[in-house]
């Protein structure tokens, strides 16, 4: 049990590629596929809060009745509990 929890990640860790086409080594056949597939290419110099800065955002709506909902507050997450 113990070899196998070796390999389980904790929370928020996000597992790095090292091999196939996710691999740094590899972007040439990367950007192949992504053509081939007709995907967006991935710009290598924007970070995730500017590609959410220009993404239009939506408000939500009740699924109900349709209504604007709005946030009374965020909830802090929870440390050290697992989801």
């Amino acid at each position: 049990m113990r070899r196998f929890l070796q390999h389980v990640l904790p929370n928020r860790f996000v597992k790095v590629r090292y091999y196939g086409l996710l691999s740094p080594g590899n972007r040439k056949l990367l950007a192949q596929a992504r053509e081939l597939l007709a995907a967006p290419a991935a710009d290598s110099h924007t970070t995730a809060r500017e590609t959410r800065a220009q993404e239009p955002t939506v408000a939500p709506s009740c699924p109900h009745c349709g209504a604007l909902l709005t946030l009374i507050r965020q909830l802090k997450p929870r440390s050290g509990v697992p989801p």
